[in-house]
């Protein structure tokens, strides 16, 4: 499980989503016994606390129950629930990184073609529709692959004002090839 202490979302929330996709992937069944909170909160550098509130939000969400002396167990409905609600978790990361692009100044066309990109090199069967194999823009008659040529660095931030290649006014950062494989 990883956790992002500088994130937007609360660690006691990225601790019950780690624990919610351990549910949903198979990791723990029901009747399960989860790490102890101290074990949990040794081996992700956190303070108990924050891992007894992360336990006490998937206790009032009818995943875990307490048998005291014996530990925290997963419920019968925990992994149904857990795969319902994974994608909360995801949608958490996603408006995390959105907000994080806008930060940097990157535009939403950016954003779109590094999730792209970044999809398609960890699960490439989901297939990323696309739109056309050769758009241009409307703008330029440009199309992405004339302005790679021009320029293999960069991409996805569309076609710049001269041919002397991107300048620091151009928005957002270029992705250099191969990143994503």
């Amino acid at each position: 499980m990883r956790i992002d202490p500088d994130g937007h979302v609360p660690i006691y929330l990225q601790i019950a989503d780690g624990i919610r996709a351990a549910l949903a992937a198979g990791v723990y069944r029901p009747g399960d016994v989860l790490p102890s909170l101290r074990k949990m909160a040794t081996d992700i550098h956190v303070h108990p606390n924050t891992v007894q509130r992360a336990y006490d939000e998937l206790d009032r969400e009818g995943l875990i129950y307490s048998q005291r002396g014996k530990g925290l167990f997963v419920t019968e409905q925990a992994v149904a629930y857990a795969q319902s609600r994974t994608g909360d978790g995801v949608r958490r990361a996603f408006d995390e990184a959105i907000r994080a692009g806008q930060t940097a100044g990157m535009t939403a066309a950016q954003m779109r073609g590094i999730f792209r990109a970044a999809l398609e090199g960890i699960a490439p069967d989901v297939g990323v529709e696309r739109r056309s194999s050769n758009p241009t823009d409307s703008r330029t008659g440009v199309s992405p692959v004339q302005s790679e040529t021009a320029n293999p660095d960069r991409r996805d931030a569309g076609p710049t004002d001269s041919d002397a290649g991107p300048t620091d006014s151009d928005a957002g950062p270029t992705v250099p090839r191969g990143s994503f494989s």
